[in-house]
């Protein structure tokens, strides 16, 4: 839903955000191109079958923008695809990624943070194994001195999660 809401505020809905507060901080003259991208269904333990639905949803892109596929690989196909976008929106495009990875069959574990590592390091692996260690928050907390014996204790609140620079947010959240 929040993927959907940003999607709609990007392409300049303004419609569907009159009279919420988002409404007078944002340029609606503004509209800028918008790339979705869902991963939250299908088989993607089955070898190979992310790539190929990638690819499928690059197709798919590629029809609706017009542009004929030129490229032999995935990111070759993605750049030209960004490319072609901002070249005929003249803005830079907003890609909204909606990834989800499987965990035990049925249940599903959201963690954005892992598309982009797949971004940067441009190769398909368990990058929620990375993400899900907990060698950052322990280094953090031994970093700000917090001892076991203290956790103990913590109550979060409703602004728990207001903070989202990490070296700013509190311990509390950090746990959450």
């Amino acid at each position: 839903m929040f993927l959907d809401t940003l999607k709609e505020l990007f392409e300049g809905h303004e419609a569907l955000f009159a009279g919420l507060k988002i409404h007078k901080k944002w340029d609606w003259a503004v509209r800028y191109p918008v790339l979705r991208l869902s991963f939250g269904s299908g088989n993607f333990k089955a070898p190979g079958f992310l790539e190929a639905n990638f690819v499928e949803k690059l197709a798919v892109a590629e029809r609706q923008a017009q542009l004929a596929n030129e490229h032999s690989t995935p990111p070759g196909r993605f750049a030209a695809l960004l490319s072609a976008l901002h070249r005929q929106a003249g803005r830079p495009v907003v890609v909204l990624v909606d990834e989800y990875d499987n965990w035990l069959g049925e249940e599903k574990v959201y963690n954005p943070y892992d598309i982009l590592l797949l971004f940067r390091r441009r190769e398909f692996a368990a990058h929620w194994f990375e993400t899900g260690s907990p060698a950052f928050l322990v280094e953090t907390l031994l970093k700000r001195g917090v001892s076991p014996l203290d956790l103990e204790g913590m109550v979060g609140t409703s602004d728990l999660l207001s903070a989202f620079d990490v070296d700013d947010m509190s311990t509390e959240a950090l746990l959450f």
